[in-house]
């Protein structure tokens, strides 16, 4: 597509140089300074090598944190995250994409051609299984098994309560947020298929809530009306992502293909997990400024169900807990919850 290739021009290093390293990972960010922190120090002891961060023009301090750190090159772009192209489908027919998506798949077929690496936004934390040390580990065994791709169940942590989420925290380590937020729901939310892109076969945390609560899906415009009213005009709750793909080795034929999936099948008997930041006490300001900003998928869509959600728990009792909820205590829960395996024969 002609889009690829200007979004690969686009690119420039706004600090440091990419170095020839076995581990690299890849992020858009925007105003990530709450996290940033913990997740370099995170990606650092399961041995990250080397951080390429497109900083999307950030206003809080997130490219001067960066370009003070050794193994972080900063990248830019002409064009935002929100920026949209027109497409080209074929039959004549087109479709809007937005340039977030063009420049997740763009990064690492630019700088990291041929090499695994690791893709995470800022708020997502990758669990590595039981028994496997770092990821130059887990790469090995990858490539031992001629495996291009692994999926990860995207495990949403959250506190007790809305009232957790008024403690005002600076975390440095993933230790630290999970001292706000360290319980999950328990349970399968992927199914790895054979020979096909994995499954939803449970509902997200988010998606409990939006139950719940009764956040309905749907234009924004019908979002005032009750849901007695909703329910009978079609609209189902909102829903939110299960899994994502966040190692792969690209290549002509792997790529990233939106912002979950990648163009080929991952390993069907291979299932990471990321621990999912949402619920903390700065997800608020990301709700005014994804609002404000408007350049996420539907115009900021999901971020409307989450500060709908918000004002409905406020006025109950702001509670998260489901049935399931589990607290977080390390890989073994959340393989012993079916939300991680390790299962390749020869792996």
């Amino acid at each position: 597509m002609p889009e690829n290739r200007i979004i690969l021009e686009s690119f420039s290093i706004a600090h440091g140089e990419v170095r020839d390293v076995e581990i690299s990972l890849y992020s858009i960010i925007r105003n990530e300074l709450f996290f940033l922190q913990a997740f370099l120090d995170h990606y650092r002891s399961i041995g990250v090598q080397q951080f390429l961060i497109l900083d999307d023009h950030s206003t809080d301090g997130s490219t001067e944190f960066l370009k003070a750190q050794n193994d972080c090159v900063v990248l830019s772009s002409t064009y935002q995250f929100g920026n949209r192209f027109i497409s080209e489908t074929g039959n004549g027919n087109r479709k809007t994409v937005r340039a977030g998506t063009l420049l997740k798949s763009a990064i690492p077929q630019k700088y990291l051609r041929g090499k695994y690496s690791i893709y995470a936004d800022a708020d997502e934390f990758l669990v590595l299984p039981p028994g496997v040390t770092d990821l130059r580990e887990l790469i090995e065994r990858l490539k031992k098994n001629n495996i291009d791709c692994v999926a990860a169940s995207q495990v949403e942590l959250y506190p007790e309560s809305l009232s957790d989420l008024t403690k005002k925290v600076k975390p440095q380590t993933l230790d630290d947020i999970l001292a706000i937020s360290p319980f999950f729901d328990s349970g399968p939310i992927v199914r790895l298929v054979e020979g096909a892109q994995p499954k939803k076969c449970g509902p997200s945390a988010s998606e409990r809530l939006f139950r719940r609560y009764g956040v309905r899906g749907g234009h924004s415009m019908f979002k005032w009306l009750p849901d007695s009213i909703l329910r009978r005009l079609g609209y189902s709750a909102a829903s939110s992502s299960v899994f994502k793909t966040p190692i792969m080795k690209n290549s002509e034929r792997v790529h990233m293909v939106g912002s979950h999936m990648a163009s080929v099948p991952p390993a069907s008997s291979i299932l990471l997990a990321l621990l999912h930041f949402k619920f903390t006490s700065e997800f608020q300001n990301r709700i005014e400024q994804a609002l404000q900003w408007r350049s996420h998928s539907g115009k900021g869509e999901k971020y409307r169900n989450y500060h709908l959600l918000y004002k409905k728990m406020a006025r109950h009792n702001g509670n998260f807990f489901g049935s399931s909820t589990t607290k977080y205590t390390g890989p073994k829960a959340l393989e012993d919850s079916s939300l991680m395996k390790f299962g390749y024969p020869n792996v």
